[in-house]
């Protein structure tokens, strides 16, 4: 048996073991880790010459993986939903590994494609599967993330970046247009009215909508991937989310503003939604966005991203 690992988690000789005897009950051929995020470990493991996914949760709380379980499951029953399954392994639907839980999906054939390879044709596939996704009806509202609580976040990133100033030495100013950033940034979240746009949050967003977690196969869209963050929210967050990490991932002799200004006119001829509704989206995004970042400001990429993704939002709010 040829058993390749790729940085699995400490242990991972035990790990196997265990995937082996206590969940496959058969030799594993290949193992490999491909992706990382911050809720999950997710792992593409053969078994007789098939493959699986193999998502191992962080949080150690049961109530979370059987809140994912039920998602799939809910999402499966409809077919307009292209996704995963999960598969029921001894009678159960999730196994436990020291302090993780782990469920065993099906493999979803496909790949994401690159930002400058999505073309009209396959954007008009997402936003018909985005309209199907927001015509499903849940069963139980409690398996639904509650809605951002976006004045909150706004005050919180106030403070976060007022705090900065306090430590030139270690964030922002310590980077080329740091302190231009630094004020811009508190001008812009001071603005921000979003506390005063009365829109509903009763729909259901994906949470985490952008071109790594959509599959296509032969051209065509194949999958949907990650409901881990689905959450109650506006669709424009949703939305707008997509289409800013689409221009911000393509090359750079291609003018990601000309390119959002594209897709966002396209998308609003499928939802016709209202400038300020767009706006809305677009403001919940950059200060959902902007937290995480400014977080890891100590880095420098993580900076140039933030520089980035302003300067894409300056050019948006002329538009």
């Amino acid at each position: 048996m040829c058993v390749y690992l790729l940085k699995l988690p400490a242990e991972s000789k035990k790990f196997i073991a265990f995937l082996e005897t206590d969940v496959f009950h058969q030799p594993i051929e290949s193992a490999r880790q491909f992706a990382h995020g911050s809720a999950s470990e997710n792992f593409v493991i053969t078994v007789n010459h098939k493959r699986y996914i193999v998502k191992l949760i962080h949080r150690e709380q049961k109530s979370e993986i059987e809140r994912l379980v039920r998602i799939y499951d809910s999402l499966t029953q409809n077919d307009a939903i292209r996704t995963t399954s999960i598969i029921h392994l001894n009678q159960s639907a999730y196994f436990t590994y020291h302090h993780h839980f782990g469920i065993v999906m099906e493999y979803c054939n496909g790949r994401s494609l690159p930002s400058y390879k999505i073309t009209k044709r396959h954007f008009g596939e997402i936003l018909y599967t985005y309209k199907c996704f927001q015509k499903l009806r849940w069963h139980n509202s409690q398996d639904i993330l509650p809605a951002y609580r976006i004045p909150e976040k706004i005050n919180n990133l106030i403070q976060i970046v007022q705090k900065s100033a306090r430590t030139p030495n270690t964030f922002i100013f310590r980077f080329f247009n740091g302190a231009f950033l630094h004020k811009t940034l508190l001008n812009f979240l001071s603005q921000m009215k979003v506390d005063n746009l009365d829109f509903a949050t009763s729909s259901v967003l994906h949470g985490d909508f952008h071109n790594n977690n959509l599959l296509f196969q032969n051209d065509k869209l194949s999958a949907v991937l990650d409901f881990e963050e689905i959450r109650y929210g506006y669709p424009t967050q949703d939305l707008i989310r997509y289409i800013i990490c689409l221009v911000q991932r393509l090359p750079v002799f291609i003018n990601p503003f000309s390119v959002f200004k594209e897709w966002l006119i396209l998308a609003d001829t499928s939802f016709h939604f209202s400038t300020d509704e767009w706006i809305y989206g677009l403001d919940t995004y950059y200060v959902i966005r902007t937290e995480k970042l400014f977080r890891k400001l100590n880095k420098k990429n993580k900076f140039n991203r933030l520089l980035k993704l302003w300067q894409l939002y300056f050019s948006i709010l002329q538009y």
